[in-house]
């Protein structure tokens, strides 16, 4: 009887290490396949990274060139009338009455604009911008993506305001495309309205330089403005890497992969651990 339950309470004892063994593996198991998860989001956000900022940065830059470029070309337009002969032909009584003046100025600028280089590069930078725009969409799609990955294997207040601060950085290069067209409105009502007010060719010539350096400056003023917002995009990218792979490093500590020779081959490029 007695020998009857030591096998009994053998059995039981054997079956409950076994259990527990394999609750333990388990667990093992479960934290191996949520390492390498961490690890997958993490990769996959350094990859995605430079492809969506460089596809945004390739859109605003072909959107703000391209309105630097439209009213360059009529500013070139206008340089090429003629505006003393207007007010010859007014003048002088005996020749035939010409046609309209602003009728006239109208006309030379749209024969101009119909093979104006200026414009033909506008309308190939129009739909290079309209074609990336397919591009970010996917890029986009990618990120937030991988973004929402790491909400959900990192759940900790840091994690959430790194992702929040990536957010606000996104809304503010959001604004970019309009800030273009509302700061570039004012050269442009000038460049639709002025023409018909010239009164001769010196003070065309000192009109259109002036245009032409203040699109200049508006050209340069965007491209730094787009270039600063980019790279405080890049940045707040930067501060959740390298906020996760410090997160990773301290997850060594409890890590029972046993690597060899302190390198760990969980992670990018054998980063070296501190065991």
């Amino acid at each position: 009887m007695d020998q009857g339950l030591g096998y009994i309470g053998a059995a039981i004892l054997g079956a409950l290490a076994t259990n527990a063994f394999q609750i333990y593996r388990d667990n093992e198991k479960d934290k191996r396949h949520k390492r390498d998860d961490r690890i997958r989001s993490i990769n996959e956000l350094r990859g995605i990274k430079h492809t969506m900022l460089q596809s945004k940065a390739s859109y605003y830059s072909a959107f703000f060139a391209s309105e630097s470029l439209h009213s360059a070309a009529h500013i070139l337009a206008i340089r090429i009338i003629n505006y003393d002969a207007i007010l010859s032909q007014r003048r002088d009584e005996e020749l035939p009455e010409m046609e309209d003046a602003q009728q006239y100025v109208n006309r030379i600028i749209e024969e101009y604009l119909d093979n104006s280089p200026e414009l033909k590069e506008y309308l190939r930078l129009k739909q290079r911008s309209e074609d990336l725009q397919t591009e970010i969409a996917k890029n986009d799609e990618r990120f937030w993506k991988t973004i929402g990955r790491i909400r959900i294997l990192f759940p900790n207040d840091e994690v959430i305001k790194y992702i929040v601060d990536i957010k606000n950085i996104d809304c503010e290069l959001g604004k970019f495309e309009d800030e273009v067209i509302n700061s570039i409105d004012s050269i442009r009502n000038e460049i639709r309205t002025t023409p018909g007010t010239i009164s001769n060719n010196r003070f065309r010539n000192s009109w259109t330089n002036e245009k032409k350096n203040e699109l200049q400056e508006w050209s340069s003023t965007q491209k730094v403005t787009l270039q600063f917002r980019i790279n405080e995009f890049d940045s707040k990218i930067d501060n959740l890497l390298n906020y996760l792979e410090g997160f990773q490093d301290t997850c060594c500590r409890d890590c029972k992969f046993f690597c060899s020779d302190k390198k760990c081959p969980m992670r990018p490029e054998h980063v070296e651990t501190t065991k």
